[in-house]
């Protein structure tokens, strides 16, 4: 008895009539899909994130130069794929749209200071929330006649995120209010750690999607 799932190429199997499985790697079908790319440039915004958050934890203006740069090409190349997906559903477009204007906001919103700041920063959770749902939802619509599990774990995902980016967005304006800026602060490092979890867990669900896409292709 076998029961494969579109998880990146990982089998269970049942052996000699026993209930011990074995777990093997197993070869996908067909070619590997726009998200097999997508999930592999994100682990490198990955990296970048976790490099960017070193050189401020340890105040290295150095360190923080190369992190920068190389954020910013690992989420140019993120961008580039993203678009290709347009064919599956337009809904990746606006995605990427919303993606690129979500990343020129947050590479320039250091240059301003004050409310000015805070409107800034504001835009560009929500363009990233925008972002989200697009993309989440046009997982699912994809997904939903060929992994439903898979489907309403983009839908969890997307719920998360944007519960965690509207408290973002909220923090960023008490953190100018006396006493709750502490609090305020606090949070928004929490929430920056979060962010590598929720990439990570991007990384997981985009190879989880090339791996059902496949499946359900070569089944075809």
């Amino acid at each position: 008895m076998s029961n494969e799932y579109g998880n990146g190429g990982w089998a269970m199997d049942d052996y000699n009539g026993n209930n011990e499985t074995e777990i093997k790697k197993v070869k996908l079908p067909g070619c590997p899909t726009e998200f097999s790319t997508l999930y592999k440039a994100e682990i490198a915004v990955l990296v970048s994130l976790a490099l960017t958050f070193l050189s401020v934890l340890f105040e290295a203006p150095l360190f923080m130069t190369v992190s920068f740069l190389a954020l910013l090409a690992a989420s140019i190349v993120f961008l580039v794929f993203v678009m290709k997906l347009n064919h599956y559903s337009n809904d990746f477009r606006m995605a990427g749209i919303c993606y690129l204007v979500y990343f020129i906001l947050y590479f320039f919103h250091n240059n301003f200071v004050g409310f000015l700041r805070i409107l800034i920063e504001a835009a560009y959770f929500i363009f990233l929330m925008i972002y989200i749902v697009k993309f989440s939802n046009a997982c699912t619509e994809l997904l939903k006649n060929k992994d439903k599990k898979l489907a309403e774990s983009w839908d969890v995902y997307k719920t998360v995120v944007l519960f965690t980016y509207a408290l973002a967005i909220i923090c960023d304006v008490l953190i100018y209010v006396p006493v709750l800026n502490v609090i305020a602060s606090a949070v928004l490092t929490c929430i920056f750690i979060a962010r590598l979890g929720f990439v990570i867990w991007h990384i997981m669900l985009l190879k989880q999607t090339d791996a059902a896409i496949r499946l359900s292709n070569s089944a075809a």
